[in-house]
């Protein structure tokens, strides 16, 4: 049961001889039954509007049995057959669920967490959470539990943790406006998920009245019901603002975007955004400071912050610089977060790169400008500010936090049009500081193979693949949230240059191939790559992956492999066997065949990626017709599949029989 007794409200019911009646008809969330005895419930059947209801969904505990129905039906009447003395009641429910979702770190959390309170109250929902612990050394953040952070009578009331996924569905809002919101049909069947990792603007929600969500911002946020050691730091950040006037705030992001498997990632764009690097941050505290500023530094990495304190001695000292660290060195990590988010929130302007944390903060403020470094400094003074590159002993910083102000440096090298010699220097100088990112590695075969030194490139990665193969093809094959392929743009050159002479590079190119589900032109620049490196044990342990995908019917388009969807082969066989009285008698017989050879097909590839991870498809958007492809998930026959499994889903299973009048009103 989804819902708390406080969310029902129960319907008056009138006695039959055949069952009960309502006074008008209704859509039922739940019925109660109660005093029955478990090992009667093997003979429990329920009619609804005359109609037996098939594996109705149950939920027993020691009291008696919930049957959820979930407003699925428009109830005028119902029957309970059961044996015994028994009780029934029926609820609907008070107010649909808007459920806040995210389980990644503060920024982002409590976006989504207050603006689903703002919303709920806005527009008549019922507010509630899931929460779901981080451990930093796993996830490189910190999230205190529930339990510890909030008060009792507010979990109970609002905290949906024991029902619902920890995680919500999506990344973003599911709705583009209140109004839609309010009209149409909730997503889930209690309601609809808060996603939002940003703070929401118009663009987001059409109708949304801005100057109101941001006057309630703060409200909401500072009337959380937090225990006492955790809500005291919100009066504690203003006190300490109001001692320091008026200041600048330095959002250092480094954590989880840096020490964690994320620095493989550090040239794919949506995670290099993150970076702050330590030399810039230097540098952008002595130009405001300058400006007559005084500047606070916030950043988790306390080697970091200590040093650019310690650059900046005199700035200290004169009172112009602080680590906002070293005020809360006494605080536990949830108490510390909640200490500087709100104090960064004083701030009259922040500075930082792309960062949800920053980003709540400054809507938090009442006066808070919020700046991306990139956009306010020019390329040439950021390249310029690098200290790193210059001095690599002069930081007292983490050889992670080095190598990251290499590969910021040499990105901004790239792009102001440094020379090919000192972006390779960047290249060896980040590689040096973080030798077990082949990221780097990457970067370096293509400036060779950018500036046509085949050769050279060819040799190299002779040395790369034979001391650390499985590392370097791994990094240059790597996508992000199975979405992102982050180095897709260096592709082109491997295949451009897959010639006889260069069998590493063949190899190289081949697995690209590979990788993109092209097992024909993978097998022919093998082909070549052996021609030369014959007896390769790298290049022979490849040769059985590829005879065995070519074995496989091979997915040769996006468009195949939608249509190898579940959603897609249950629409098709419903549009066929609707076009004749036995089709519609024998849909309900073929539509679970082909779930259930569906389902044996997806357990038969998922058993041989995990004994040969090569075989893993490749993600959809990396096919050349995946914009086209797309077109086809919004057609009637995928449409039709995808609603019959959410019905199928919503109804528990065991509704085959009524998947005929299903059908009809799928079509008109």
């Amino acid at each position: 049961m989804i819902f708390k007794p406080n969310d029902l409200q129960e319907i008056r019911l009138n006695k039959t001889s055949f069952g009960y009646t309502l006074e008008q008809e209704t859509r039922l969330d739940c019925l109660w039954i109660g005093k029955v005895d478990r090992s009667d419930l093997e003979r429990l059947k329920i009619t609804i509007n005359g109609v037996s209801i098939k594996s109705p969904r149950l939920e027993i505990n020691e009291k008696g049995v919930w049957i959820l129905l979930n407003q699925e039906f428009d109830v005028k009447s119902f029957a309970v057959e059961l044996v015994g003395d028994f009780s029934v009641k029926a609820y609907v429910r008070k107010k649909n669920l808007l459920i806040a979702g995210r389980a990644d770190a503060f920024g982002s959390r409590m976006s989504a967490f207050v603006t689903a309170i703002y919303l709920a109250e806005k527009l008549g929902f019922k507010f509630g959470f899931v929460w779901s612990q981080l451990d930093k050394d796993k996830s490189g953040a910190f999230m205190e539990s529930a339990e510890e952070l909030f008060e009792k009578e507010f979990l109970e009331e609002h905290n949906y943790s024991d029902v619902l996924p920890l995680r919500g569905a999506g990344n973003t809002l599911a709705f583009k406006a209140l109004q839609e919101l309010q009209e149409k049909p909730c997503r889930e069947v209690w309601g609809t998920w808060v996603m939002n990792y940003y703070i929401p603007t118009k663009a987001n929600l059409a109708d949304l009245n801005e100057s109101e969500y941001k006057e309630s911002f703060y409200k909401i946020f500072s009337h959380l019901p937090l225990k006492p050691s955790y809500k005291e730091q919100i009066a504690n950040a203003r006190e300490k603002a109001a001692l320091i006037g008026d200041f600048v705030a330095l959002h250092m992001r480094s954590g989880d975007s840096i020490e964690t498997q994320y620095r493989r990632f550090v040239f794919c764009p949506v995670i290099h955004k993150y970076f702050f690097p330590v030399d810039l941050v230097i540098f952008a505290a002595r130009h405001f400071i300058k400006l007559g500023f005084k500047v606070l530094l916030f950043g988790v990495d306390s080697r970091a912050n200590e040093a650019v304190a310690k650059v900046l001695d005199d700035e200290v000292k004169s009172g112009n610089f602080i680590n906002a660290q070293t005020w809360s060195e006494n605080l536990n990590e949830t108490q510390r977060t909640i200490f500087e988010v709100c104090l960064m929130a004083e701030a009259k302007k922040t500075i930082a790169n792309h960062s949800t944390f920053s980003k709540f903060a400054a809507f938090l403020g009442s006066q808070n400008e919020l700046l991306n470094f990139n956009v306010y400094f020019t390329q040439k003074e950021l390249y310029n500010a690098f200290i790193v590159p210059k001095m690599k002993d002069y930081l007292d910083i983490s050889n992670v936090q080095k190598s990251v102000s290499c590969a910021y440096a040499y990105s901004l090298g790239r792009q102001i049009g440094v020379s090919f010699e000192e972006r390779i220097r960047l290249l060896w100088l980040a590689l040096e500081f973080d030798m077990c990112n082949s990221a780097y590695r990457v970067m370096l075969v293509e400036e060779f193979l950018r500036q046509k030194q085949i050769y050279r490139a060819e040799k190299y990665l002779e040395n790369v693949i034979n001391e650390r193969g499985e590392e370097y093809l791994a990094s240059l094959l790597l996508v992000l949230w199975n979405t992102h392929i982050v180095f897709k743009e260096q592709f082109k050159a491997y295949l451009e240059n897959a010639k006889e002479e260069f069998p590493y590079i063949c190899f190289c190119a081949a697995k690209i191939c590979f990788f993109n589900g092209n097992i024909t032109q993978a097998k022919k620049i093998m082909d070549l790559a052996r021609i030369k490196e014959s007896q390769n044990e790298m290049f022979l342990s490849f040769i059985p992956s590829l005879k065995e995908a070519d074995s496989k019917v091979a997915f040769l388009t996006a468009k195949d492999r939608i249509h190898n969807h579940l959603a897609y082969k249950l629409g098709s066989a419903m549009i066929l066997n609707s076009k004749s009285l036995w089709g519609y008698i024998r849909m309900p017989y073929v539509l679970s065949y082909i779930k259930e050879t569906h389902r044996k097909e997806i357990a038969d590839y998922e058993a041989r990626v995990a004994k040969n991870p090569s075989l893993k498809l490749p993600p959809l958007e990396s096919y050349t017709d995946y914009k086209q492809a797309l077109k086809e998930k919004e057609c009637f026959t995928y449409k039709l599949g995808k609603a019959l499994i959410t019905a199928n889903s919503v109804r528990g299973g065991g509704e085959s029989l009524l998947i005929c009048n299903f059908f009809k009103k799928c079509v008109s």
